[in-house]
C-alpha cells in the first residue's frame, strides 16, 4: 500500500473499492435512442412554441382574436400536449434502462 499516491490512498480512506470493476458498455436499442430524440425534440418544439407566443403577443398578433386564426392555435397548443407525452416517454426510457441494467446485473452474478 506503500506504493500509491495520496490520492489512491484518501479514495481507499473513504470507502472507493481499490480496484473498478470493468464495465461493459451496454448497447441503447434503436428504440431507446429514438425515444430519446423524441423526447428532445418534444421539448424543443414546446420551447420554441413558448417562445413564439411570446414574441407574437408582444408583436400584436393577438389582437382582435389574431391567435384563433392561422397556424396560432396549434403553436398554443402544442406545449400542453407535447410536454406531458415528453415526461411519459422519459419514464419509458428510465424504466427500460433500469430493466437493462438489472438484466446485466443478473447475468453478470451468475
Amino acid at each position: 500500500m506503500g506504493s500509491r499516491g495520496p490520492r489512491a490512498r484518501w479514495l481507499l480512506a473513504y470507502g472507493y473499492p481499490e480496484t473498478v470493476p470493468n464495465a461493459t458498455p451496454t448497447e441503447s436499442s434503436l428504440f431507446d435512442r429514438v425515444i430519446a430524440y423524441a423526447i428532445v425534440a418534444l421539448v424543443v418544439l414546446s420551447v420554441v412554441s413558448f417562445v413564439a407566443v411570446i414574441i407574437g403577443t408582444q408583436t400584436g398578433a393577438g389582437e382582435n382574436d389574431g391567435f384563433s386564426q392561422g397556424l396560432w392555435p396549434t403553436v398554443l397548443v402544442f406545449p400542453l400536449f407535447a410536454l406531458p407525452v415528453g415526461f411519459l416517454l422519459l419514464v419509458v426510457l428510465l424504466v427500460r434502462g433500469v430493466g437493462r441494467r438489472n438484466k446485466l446485473a443478473r447475468q453478470t452474478t451468475k
